[in-house]
């Protein structure tokens, strides 16, 4: 709400103008009218109140296509000659179907050697690129997997970088994630708790699971 007053007098005109930017979902289907309209109440100095409202102002959703892309590791503590799995996991926030999506991964850091990649990912060296494009609708997402080992030689102390980007042919510019693995000789404790139910009544019972994994490469 805007509050003000004017002056008032003989040849007296006051005037303001009031600036703001609106979102809009990112999925909101094309061709979507947003219309909004205004108005204003003010009184005058004998106190009589008055009303103005505005035209109405209407905007078009267009369509786009974007891509968002996560990286995540199985581990994030390996001890040397162990392995991690990889996922990379891109998804399309916009309203229109995203044409010719690719993937790559790059590792780099600590020595390593990719095992196995799926969805018809090519290996070469440190690198794994999934080139068959794809299209990737409104909201759907696409999860590739690849499954590194860390060298025997490798030093305690040192990480394992791994680089993801995906692209595609109706997305001005590519997307990047980033994960880093760290190698060396020490435990890593993940806790997760979780309940049987989401609502309870007055008097009942909670039931919770805790659960406790060592991810870390000796014990704890």
């Amino acid at each position: 709400m805007l509050t003000g007053r004017f002056a008032t007098g003989v040849w007296v005109l006051a005037a303001f103008a009031v600036f703001w930017h609106g979102l809009s979902a990112a999925q909101t289907p094309a061709g979507t009218e947003i219309a909004n309209q205004a108005a204003v109440s003010y009184a005058d100095t004998g106190g009589a109140f008055f009303s103005s409202r505005s035209g109405r102002v209407i905007t078009q959703v267009s369509s786009r296509a974007a891509l968002q892309l996560t990286l995540d590791a199985s581990r994030y503590l390996v001890a040397p000659g162990d392995s991690v799995r990889l996922t990379l996991e891109v998804r399309n926030p916009g309203n229109a179907p995203a044409v010719g999506v690719t993937l790559d991964a790059l590792l780099s850091g600590a020595p390593a050697q990719v095992l196995e990649a799926d969805g018809g990912g090519v290996i070469a060296g440190l690198r794994v690129g999934w080139t068959t494009p794809f299209d990737l609708g409104p909201g759907e997402r696409v999860q590739r997997q690849l499954v590194v080992r860390v060298a025997v030689e490798a030093l305690s102390g040192i990480s394992l970088v791994v680089q993801g980007t995906a692209q595609a042919e109706n997305v001005t510019e590519p997307v990047r994630a980033e994960t880093t693995v760290l190698v060396g000789v020490a435990p890593h404790l993940a806790l997760e708790k979780r309940t049987d139910s989401e609502t309870v009544y007055p008097g009942g019972q909670i039931r919770y699971w805790l659960t406790c994994a060592n991810l870390g490469s000796v014990p704890a």
